[in-house]
Formats: structure tokens, C-alpha cells, sequence
């Protein structure tokens, strides 16, 4: 598979704005402090549209809707009011920008070395995905990956998988020369090409217990990163104290015994969460 590195100043600012708002459980508050650092205070009226951005991209499908756009045609979105939040928050985004500007092509020249390192274990990844998560699904010829730098204040990172074949890895500037990273680009790379069957077959047989949601990320973190292939294939030791330590020694029996996930499987991972 081929991987395509990419990074634009408006990709950038889309997921300031979107962590900015605290829109989703998944946003961090770490990263908003750090870029206060950086900006100084907000104005009233930047406050005020990263609200609105908040209750706009709450609504059903509108992030999506934003996100294409913006990572895949790579444009401001039509909507007027969009266009004004990104140009009333601009000026003080500009700051950020400013402070990782001259670190975004070394960044994706360090993903494209890390991952033309790791192609065999990449590899060797994804086929065993594929008998895990019994996938029947055509893996494209190229994804590509969309680099979100951070100021080098943030330790910490992780991704997103997107839609039209293209995955967010976030981080500063020394993560991307880890492997960790190579371990969230397959992390999203699952949840983005081999999660169909999980989904259409077997999910709708427990959708009265838990939400997809919980389930699916249940799942792929036995894997990785820190997970069964974290150790196979990245050599990671892994934490025994772990509180899913029990559900990654069972997922390790499957990928050992080629055994794709099944109903089973799922009532182990529904106890642990239970607990």
C-alpha cells in the first residue's frame, strides 16, 4: 500500500477550531491549554463563534459534512457562516501556525522515513487484520494520511480515521519518528477498512447491550497500540496490570489459531466493559 503524507494551514485550523469547541469526548483540554500559550486569551467574539462552531458541528452529519470539504477537496466549505468563524478565529490561529510552520515538512519527512521502515510490519499488520475482523473489503492502492503538528509542549497525540481514504495523525514534532505512530495509523486504518463485517453482522446480534461505538474501540485496542500486535509485531512490552490485559491474551489466541472475531469473542469483550 502506498501512503500519500499531507498537510494543509486549513486542515490545521479545522482541528484547532473543532478541540477548541470541546465538541466530542475525544477532544483535549491539554491541547486547548497549550495553544492558550501560545495565543494569549481569547476576545469575546472568538469565543462566541467557537461556540456556534460547537453547535454546528453537533448536528447530525454536519461534521462529516465539514471534514470532506476541508481534507478532501482540500476547500473552505460552502456554508457562509462557516467561512466567517474560520476568518473571525484566523488571526489568532495565525500564532499557532507561526510556531509550527517552519517543523511541518521536517515532520512528514520524518512519517514518510518511519513508515517506509515499518512497510513489512505494516504489512504483516494488515493481513492479520484482515482475518481477525473477517474483512471482505477491497483495501485501496493508497490512503492518504493528513500530519496535524503540535507545538512541542504536547507530548501526547493519536488520530482519526476520515472518510475517502485518508486517516489524521496528530503529534509534535518527535513523535513522528516513533513507532507509536505507526501503531495509530493501523489503529485507524482498522476502523476505517476492516470493520463492516463487525458492524453488518455481528453488532446488530448485540446492539440492545452496548452502543458500536465503546465496542469497536474495545476491540481494536487489544490490538494496538499497546495491544497483542503492539507486542508481535512492534515488539511493545505490554502492561500484565492492564485492566484489558485478559481480553488481549484472548484476541492473541485468535490471531495465533487464524481465527476471526465471533460471537464469543464479543461477550468476553461485553464482560470486561460490564465490569
Amino acid at each position: 500500500m502506498k501512503f500519500i503524507v499531507k498537510y494543509t494551514k486549513l486542515t490545521h485550523q479545522f482541528f484547532y477550531l473543532q478541540n477548541m469547541s470541546l465538541w466530542r469526548p475525544w477532544c483535549h483540554k491539554e491541547y486547548n491549554d497549550a495553544w492558550s500559550k501560545i495565543t494569549g486569551s481569547l476576545s469575546r467574539k472568538e469565543e462566541k463563534v467557537i461556540r456556534e462552531f460547537k453547535d454546528i458541528i453537533s448536528k447530525p452529519g454536519k461534521f462529516n459534512e465539514i471534514f470532506d470539504y476541508i481534507y478532501n477537496k482540500e476547500i473552505f466549505p460552502l456554508e457562509k457562516h462557516v467561512q466567517e468563524i474560520f476568518t473571525i478565529t484566523e488571526k489568532n490561529f495565525e500564532k499557532i501556525w507561526e510556531n509550527i510552520e517552519n517543523d511541518l515538512p521536517k515532520a512528514k519527512k520524518n512519517l514518510e522515513f518511519l513508515i517506509a521502515e515499518y512497510s513489512e510490519q505494516i504489512e504483516t499488520a494488515m493481513k492479520k487484520l484482515s482475518i481477525f475482523y473477517n474483512s471482505q473489503k477491497e483495501i485501496p492502492l493508497s490512503t492518504k494520511i493528513y500530519l496535524i503538528l503540535f507545538p512541542k509542549s504536547i507530548k501526547s497525540g493519536g488520530g482519526k480515521f476520515g472518510t475517502y481514504n485518508n486517516v489524521v495523525l496528530e503529534g509534535n514534532l518527535k513523535r513522528f519518528s516513533q513507532p507509536i505512530t505507526i501503531e495509530v495509523l493501523l489503529h485507524e486504518m482498522v476502523h476505517l477498512y476492516f470493520e463492516d463485517y463487525l458492524k453488518t453482522k455481528i453488532y446488530p446480534k448485540f446492539e440492545k447491550e452496548i452502543d458500536y461505538h465503546p465496542l469497536k474501540e474495545t476491540i481494536v485496542a487489544t490490538l494496538l497500540p499497546h495491544g497483542y500486535l503492539s507486542k508481535e509485531i512492534f515488539n511493545v512490552a505490554l502492561n500484565q496490570t492492564a485492566k484489558n490485559y485478559l481480553i488481549i491474551q484472548i484476541a492473541e489466541d485468535y490471531i495465533k489459531s487464524h481465527k476471526s472475531i465471533d460471537d464469543e469473542f464479543i461477550k468476553l469483550c461485553l464482560e470486561f466493559i460490564k465490569k
